[in-house]
């Protein structure tokens, strides 16, 4: 038997899919989920899956990506003829199998899978289930994901009738080369020094310490990344300090006017409560001469009345007349006198009131000086 071609209609990554297979090789290449395994098994599928096959050996053909049934055509020679196999899987009774040769020969359904079993030589027939499928045509096959394990264990059950074949198309003396001895032999040892028996991996194997040291490289690496995420991360807040620190110096200037203005205020202010202190003992010494004069001017009232009562009293009185005449010249010129210690009093009650009035203002004005040193020392 010799492949010719492959179509693949909706298996799993593939929509639409055709293979001419070169008459001598042919190469797949591919990053890992591309494919490449999945149209091996679409030729296998192909030759040895009964199309009316369901569950999970028809779920695992199935796109996630693409609508439709799972189809897969393919084109061989055999027997001397030129054979195409188109199967759709549906999983039901409507699954369809067809087989047509270059001589006009056409099989369908299940005379399809059997004429097919004889062309791939197959007589155990087409399987319906994963486990049989596994058996079929084992010793030219290695399933996804099981490229490491022991490929003796699948081809143990057709080594005799692969020779008793052989030797019934004419190769009487079939024998095994020795390089094919040497090679499984030496795959088998290389198999049984890596792995136990149960297929897990042998402790102090090779492949034991490069999974180890695998490990152990992982955990360096995460180490690395955490690391460079805290350098990372240490490099931004260095950043955001330089930024920081930057916008700070270039608002120093401003705050430095602001301290010496603040500075010259507070001396001003200083200076201004030494005035007022002064100011202050000042109001306090004219409110105490205020006093004085007030009651000297009561005094001086109350003389002045009692004047006048005294000059009343000269009329009736003429023969004191004269002596009342000096009397009442004498009290003129203390009233006199007295006039100008009131007027002088009374400007000394002014100027008092005027030092009083400024002390307060001055006082209003310190008070306001010191709200503003509050306010400029919170902003």
């Amino acid at each position: 038997m010799r492949l010719l071609s492959l179509t693949v209609h909706h298996y799993r990554v593939h929509r639409d899919l055709t293979i001419e297979f070169d008459p001598s090789r042919t190469l797949i290449g591919g990053p890992n989920e591309s494919g490449k395994s999945t149209l091996a098994e679409a030729i296998h599928r192909a030759l040895f899956m009964r199309h009316k096959s369901g569950g999970e050996l028809r779920k695992s053909m199935v796109s996630d990506t693409h609508g439709g049934h799972p189809r897969v055509r393919l084109t061989f020679e055999a027997d001397g003829d030129t054979w195409t196999i188109e199967k759709e899987f549906t999983g039901t009774a409507k699954a369809t199998a067809r087989l047509s040769s270059a001589k006009g020969l056409t099989f369908h359904g299940d005379a399809a899978e059997e004429k097919l079993a004889a062309l791939a030589g197959n007589p155990d027939g087409t399987a319906n289930t994963v486990n049989q499928i596994t058996t079929r045509w084992a010793h030219l096959w290695v399933w996804q994901g099981t490229a490491g394990t022991d490929a003796s264990t699948h081809t143990a059950g057709h080594r005799h009738a692969l020779i008793q074949r052989l030797q019934e198309t004419g190769l009487a003396a079939v024998m095994q080369s020795e390089t094919d001895d040497h090679t499984r032999l030496r795959i088998t040892a290389l198999h049984e020094s890596l792995f136990t028996k149960t297929g897990s991996v042998k402790a102090g194997s090779p492949l034991d310490l490069a999974t180890r040291a695998l490990q152990e490289a992982d955990h360096q690496l995460q180490a690395a990344t955490d690391a460079q995420d805290r350098l990372q991360a240490a490099a931004t807040e260095q950043e955001s300090a330089t930024t920081e620190l930057a916008a700070s110096e270039a608002a120093l200037p401003g705050i430095r006017h602001e301290r010496d203005t603040a500075q010259a205020a507070l001396a001003q202010a200083r200076d201004l409560s030494t005035r007022l202190e002064n100011q202050q003992l000042v109001h306090s010494q004219a409110a105490t001469v205020l006093k004085e004069r007030t009651e000297a001017d009561q005094r001086i009232r109350e003389a002045i009345a009692r004047a006048d009562a005294a000059q009343l009293a000269l009329a009736p009185a003429e023969s004191h007349l004269q002596s009342l005449t000096e009397q009442t010249a004498a009290a003129a010129a203390a009233a006199a006198i007295a006039r100008a210690t009131a007027e002088s009093a009374a400007a000394a009650v002014r100027t008092a009131r005027q030092h009083h009035d400024l002390a307060r203002a001055w006082l209003t004005r310190f008070e306001k000086t010191a709200t503003l040193e509050t306010l400029t020392a919170r902003a």
